[in-house]
């Protein structure tokens, strides 16, 4: 429109050529404003990504011959197929007898606890319970070696591999015998190679179990679990998660006594955690959740959460954009007693958005904080 063709117009027209000019502009500002913002929705109509990897974890499931197998399955997280990994759930060992010093071997199932799987590896790394004991082994998911022992211990608390996926952290459950708290229970943890060799302690609070280990090498995930504490404390004594340096320095809390955080995991890029927050008894007015947070405090925000059912274990993709969450339903039975009615996998954006359901078949039980994706 010229400036002669303007002047000929109404007054009235102008001021409408005007106004529609100016919206046109601000319209352009939002765009450039906000429209690299992503939104909750980015997903609704579009092409769902292809996942990478596989997803791992310690489960118990039904045989075509009624029987039952414990062990390790994968799941293809674009198709929801699932296979058993060569993982062996016997092993063997050997006891003694006291009064003729006999020796006898005997085969002890156990399920695979806490189980991760190594960086750019094929390597796994559980606790078993065997006899009075429990023990950290090393094992190949392709089945290419026979499974190492590395560690005998009252009780394992948590292990996490360094990111070479060469060395790993393994805490472990003692019990102070001595002072006020005598009889609580307290934690040490090593830095062991997965051969077994150069193990050595590190200065980690005994309070402290180490969730996981930052992919940069700078920082672990850690916890102070309940039963560290004073019986008179529990009742209100919140499960917090914190980041600190692999020397036990730099002690920074990641979440707050509301959430009551009882499990953790770091991002592949080290810059997200991601947790899962949870109510129960002693805090019932909380929801059972999933929430991220930068480790710089920032962006904090809830993914998911259920009101029927619980998310129990979850673990990053290893593009640093998903998570996959197991989610346990219950059941109240004639007696009103609440047990498990089963598990089934979900995998979320980090925006909350789900991609897809995973349900197992012939699954009975997965193992709590056993669930890795690589």
């Amino acid at each position: 429109m010229t400036p002669q063709s303007i002047q000929s117009l109404s007054p009235q027209a102008v001021r409408l050529a005007r106004t529609a000019v100016a919206i046109l502009a601000a319209g352009l500002c939002v765009l450039v404003v906000f429209g690299s913002v992503p939104q909750a929705n980015a997903l609704a109509g579009g092409p769902t990504p292809t996942l990478p990897g596989r997803i791992y974890c310690s489960a118990s499931w039904n045989l075509s011959n009624d029987g039952v197998k414990i062990g390790v399955l994968s799941f293809d997280p674009n198709t929801g197929r699932q296979r058993a990994e060569p993982v062996s759930s016997n092993y063997e060992v050997v006891s003694f007898d006291r009064n003729t010093g006999s020796q006898r071997t005997d085969l002890v199932s156990s399920h695979a606890l806490l189980l991760r799987i190594a960086p750019l590896t094929k390597t796994a790394a559980y606790e078993v319970s065997l006899l009075r004991w429990q023990q950290v082994v090393i094992a190949r998911l392709d089945g290419a070696a026979k499974e190492v022992r590395i560690l005998r211990t009252p009780g394992v608390a948590g292990i996490a591999w360094a990111p070479d996926g060469v060395r790993l952290v393994v805490t472990t459950w003692v019990h102070k015998q001595v002072g006020r708290e005598r009889g609580l229970p307290r934690t040490e943890t090593w830095l062991v190679k997965s051969d077994g060799s150069a193990r050595a302690r590190l200065p980690i609070p005994d309070t402290h179990v180490v969730l996981d280990w930052s992919r940069d090498g700078r920082f672990f995930l850690t916890t102070v679990p309940l039963r560290t504490q004073p019986r008179a404390k529990i009742s209100g004594f919140p499960m917090v998660l914190y980041t600190m340096g692999i020397d036990g320095t730099c002690v920074t809390r990641m979440t707050a006594d509301e959430e009551n955080a009882h499990y953790g995991r770091i991002s592949p890029d080290s810059k997200t955690i991601a947790y899962i927050t949870s109510g129960g008894e002693r805090f019932p007015n909380l929801r059972y959740g999933v929430s991220i947070v930068r480790t710089n405090g920032d962006g904090r925000r809830e993914i998911m959460h259920h009101n029927a059912a619980v998310p129990v274990d979850m673990c990053w993709c290893p593009d640093g954009k998903h998570l996959a969450v197991q989610i346990r339903e219950w059941q109240k039975n004639a007696f009103g007693h609440i047990s498990s009615a089963g598990s089934h996998l979900e995998i979320f954006d980090l925006f909350g958005n789900r991609l897809r359901t995973i349900a197992p078949k012939d699954v009975k039980f997965f193992e709590d904080a056993s669930l890795d994706w690589q």
